[in-house]
């Protein structure tokens, strides 16, 4: 293993920068900071430990709690992800987001949802004196950002809980109260029902926004697409024409990224497969690209171990990822068979699958036996349910295995 020295300060430091870096330190070890603890700490005048602190808010890497002390922001404890198809999406997008951006009037975004969170991965602002600015790096909780519930609504509601009321997002600050969570649940139907999500003043205050999830051809969630104003112009947004014109966007660039070869959808692999998904309809109607064919849930307390040994093993051939901060992942294993997903569940680890015609006794076969042979000291045993309710295939310890 490689060691990591002790880095020696550089020889011309810049100290705002060394100060910012400094308060994230502090944010992220030391709990909830007032102005006057931070500037002591820093050194520093108030006044410059405000301006630095005002940044980080405006960044996402800090916060005020109800006592308007300063807490670490989603954005400092969100995980690395590896995304390199991000700058693909951004080249392809641009010029429809600037069209958008002008023919409402407001601030258009692109986002992309990593687990409970959203990552702004690209901003249009208007010319407009008053208006919502630039949010591009920006992380915000998925279950408040209009885009985030867009995409939140493709998830089937059991996956929606445990992305807000397990372990990991306890760990990450996004936990939400059961009663948040039926909040949740109900304003998600009605992004079904609608095809687009609203934040009014969720993820600050005088902000509003509109957004849509845009779903690939074979039913994968790709990213978010929202247009953000002022709270007191949101409901401009919301007419008729307003909502027909954002539809015609995202389905313009669902179009363009269907079409790209090579497929975008080959770079973007290791995000997507985590949903049964649902997309919004041209008439606003929420459409089922597919549902899944069987499933099985594995009695097992070690379910988040066996998870990510089954997709990183599995992911040498396929396309795999593991979510550890949520306890979730995807195995894509081409069109031609299908992919697979994969839930840490209080009961277990739940696997669900999503076969091409033909391919379900295959990828039953393939996920129940690795599995089985991870768990061979647990004595795992794999039954599967088919989507009708009949008996799939199992898979169990023998003497061969």
């Amino acid at each position: 293993m490689r060691k990591s020295p002790v880095q020696e300060k550089p020889p011309y430091p810049l100290s705002s920068v060394d100060n910012a870096l400094r308060l994230l330190q502090l944010l992220r070890d030391g709990g909830a900071w007032r102005l006057s603890d931070c500037a002591e700490e820093l050194a520093v005048a108030p006044s410059t430990a405000h301006r630095l602190l005002s940044m980080l808010v405006y960044r996402g890497f800090a916060m005020r709690d109800d006592d308007r002390n300063y807490v670490a922001g989603p954005a400092l404890g969100a995980p690395v992800v590896d995304a390199p198809w991000v700058p693909r999406l951004r080249e392809i997008a641009a010029d429809i987001l600037r069209s958008l951006s002008q023919d409402l009037g407001e601030t258009v975004n692109l986002v992309h949802r990593v687990g409970s969170s959203v990552r702004f991965i690209e901003s249009v602002q208007t010319s407009a004196a008053m208006r919502v600015g630039d949010r591009t790096g920006s992380v915000l909780s998925a279950a408040e950002a209009s885009g985030g519930k867009a995409l939140l609504a493709l998830e089937p509601p059991e996956r929606v809980r445990s992305l807000f009321a397990g372990g990991a997002a306890g760990l990450s600050g996004q936990a939400l109260s059961e009663r948040e969570i039926d909040r949740l649940a109900r304003d998600l139907e009605g992004v079904r029902r609608v095809g687009y999500a609203v934040n009014r003043e969720d993820t600050e205050p005088g902000v509003g926004a509109v957004g849509v999830a845009l779903v690939l051809p074979d039913g994968h969630p790709l990213a978010g697409l929202s247009v953000s104003a002022p709270v007191r112009r949101l409901s401009h947004l919301l007419t008729p024409p307003a909502i027909a014109r954002l539809f015609a966007a995202r389905d313009d660039l669902t179009t363009r990224a269907a079409h790209l070869d090579p497929p975008l959808v080959a770079s973007t692999g290791r995000d997507l497969g985590l949903t049964a998904p649902t997309a919004p309809g041209g008439n606003g109607a929420m459409t089922h690209h597919k549902n899944a064919t069987s499933e099985a849930v594995v009695a097992t307390d070690r379910a988040a171990r066996y998870g990510k040994q089954l997709a990183s093993h599995l992911g040498r051939k396929a396309t795999a990822e593991w979510d550890e901060e949520n306890g979730s992942g995807a195995i894509v294993f081409g069109e031609d068979r299908g992919h697979a997903e994969l839930v840490v569940q209080e009961d277990g680890l739940l696997m669900r699958v999503y076969a091409a015609a033909g391919a379900e006794d295959n990828l039953e076969d393939v996920l129940g036996r690795h599995l089985v042979r991870f768990g061979s000291r647990d004595e795992l045993v794999v039954s599967w349910t088919r989507a009708d309710g009949s008996a799939g295939t199992e898979q169990r310890l023998t003497e061969d295995s």
